[in-house]
């Protein structure tokens, strides 16, 4: 016999449509039409006084069950309104019978009250051998009668893609980002074992591309030094960077973190020095070079304010005027403990990269922020000695889009990762490499003035950890490196 044979869970209830219950197996032939069978398993009673069935199980336990005669007919003329509703299976004729199966007892000897049609509608334990055959005198008993057209292999196919249908949902991007955060975090942890390689060395210098952990870094060898006792000093360019490594080391006994103008301005007040202010009209960016940095000289010699230790990060957008006050705060300015983390390809602020002392440089070469899809595109402008490796998961690939209304394509990109990939606003950022009032956002803030396009794209690019967007409306600021 030429069958689909199929276990078919659901809903059957009112209208034909789909309620509490479960069809048990439908069995479906080109040239016979359809079985729904009802299996109820165990030992089977049924008090013909209360109509009321009971099944025991194989624990000696009575469960009151549903009448499974009627539970199939029930199913039965669902399953015809469901075939007809469906766009697939409407046009085609399905003869669709029932039946009920209990397949843990034998009624060969039994007399059950059954009317001649019941009993042809019934299998038991006897059938479960020769149970091809058993369903072949299902479908004579119950459709052999009927003369009506058949669904024929056409009809079966339709159903089977009704029943079974073909589909795939592909996972969000924001439960994607999710897996890949925890390989990011365990390949983030896993550049610790530097600053084990680097002991207790006092000075170091420590060269990482993009997305090499140089900030992790920074802040354990903060966090270790202050386990060890000392008083430490992170000092960074960027505010909001300074801030967020303050949150991260709060924990640690005598971590104190600044960006490098913020510092000037603490430790002024901690000498009661007057805190120099930018002249409106004057030039803001002598203010920020020398004037401040020439403030902390002058608070640090009112002050015994002190620290065992030195940890930078963000070296490369140091000034070399700065390094001196710098390493005037440490209590031992010659042999204190003094770590510098940098990454000359991220020079957008300062191009003079001279450090106050000259040792080897130790670089890091394995990038563990970037998706390996993203790291191919930094990759490209990268400037530096040896070749960077991404470490962590594959990810999704960039996009790249060029247009002329960048503002709009901005807008719908953001509304899609939110409502389609069910990203948070607040994982979401748009860098855009021009001032606020030149800027089409006409929002946000700018990511400095970069000596060349290449390091523009090299600092943006980097900043996407799972999933990258390239905006712009010339190709070329945005073309796809080899994939």
């Amino acid at each position: 016999m030429a069958a689909a044979i199929s276990e078919m869970e659901g809903q059957l209830g009112d209208g034909g449509r789909l309620a509490d219950g479960e069809i048990d197996f439908l069995v479906s032939h080109p040239d016979k039409g359809v079985i729904l069978i009802e299996v109820k398993g165990g030992g089977i009673s049924h008090d013909s006084t209360s109509g009321e069935w009971m099944t025991t199980d194989f624990q000696g336990c009575r469960h009151v069950i549903k009448n499974p005669y009627e539970q199939g007919k029930g199913y039965k003329y669902a399953f015809i309104q469901e075939l007809r509703d469906s766009r697939l299976t409407h046009t085609f004729t399905f003869p669709i019978g029932h039946a009920v199966w209990f397949p843990d007892i034998d009624l060969t000897s039994k007399r059950l009250g059954f009317s001649t049609n019941l009993k042809g509608l019934t299998l038991d334990a006897s059938a479960l051998p020769g149970a091809e055959q058993a369903i072949e005198k299902l479908f004579e008993k119950s459709l052999g009668t009927l003369h009506m057209v058949m669904p024929g292999h056409a009809g079966i196919e339709a159903l089977i893609r009704h029943l079974a249908p073909n589909w795939e949902i592909a996972s969000t991007l924001s439960a994607k980002i999710m897996g890949e955060q925890r390989q990011i975090l365990e390949a983030t942890k896993n550049q610790y074992k530097v600053l084990s390689l680097l002991g207790r060395l006092p000075r170091a210098l420590i060269r990482g591309c993009a997305g090499s952990g140089k900030t992790f870094l920074a802040i354990e060898k903060a966090r270790r030094l202050a386990d060890d006792g000392q008083s430490v000093l992170v000092v960074c360019f960027n505010k909001r960077l300074a801030e967020w490594i303050q949150e991260r080391v709060s924990g640690a006994k005598g971590v104190q973190a600044f960006h490098f103008h913020g510092l000037c301005t603490h430790m002024c007040r901690e000498a009661n020095l007057p805190v120099p202010y930018p002249d409106p009209e004057g030039d803001h960016s002598s203010y920020y070079q020398h004037t401040l940095p020439e403030s902390l000289i002058d608070a640090l010699a009112q002050t015994d304010l002190r620290f065992d230790a030195l940890v930078i990060d963000e070296g490369q957008d140091f000034n070399s005027a700065w390094w001196l006050p710098l390493q005037e705060c440490l209590k031992d300015p010659n042999d204190g403990t003094f770590y510098i983390f940098f990454d000359d390809n991220q020079a957008i602020y300062s191009q003079d990269l001279q450090f106050r002392f000259r040792e080897p440089i130790f670089s890091l070469l394995e990038n563990c922020r970037n998706t390996k899809a993203i790291h191919k595109q930094v990759i490209r402008f990268y400037r530096g000695d040896g070749h960077p490796e991404a470490i962590g998961p594959e990810g999704e690939q960039p996009e790249f889009i060029v247009v002329e209304d960048e503002l709009q394509t901005v807008g719908d990109t953001v509304k899609r990762l939110m409502h389609t990939h069910h990203i948070q606003p607040t994982d979401i950022v748009i860098l855009t490499p021009l001032s606020l009032e030149r800027s089409f956002l006409r929002e946000g803030d700018m990511i400095g003035n970069p000596r060349t396009q290449n390091e523009m794209l090299y600092v943006g690019m980097s900043r996407a950890r799972h999933h990258l967007v390239a905006i712009a409306r010339n190709q070329k600021y945005v073309e796809p490196g080899e994939m």
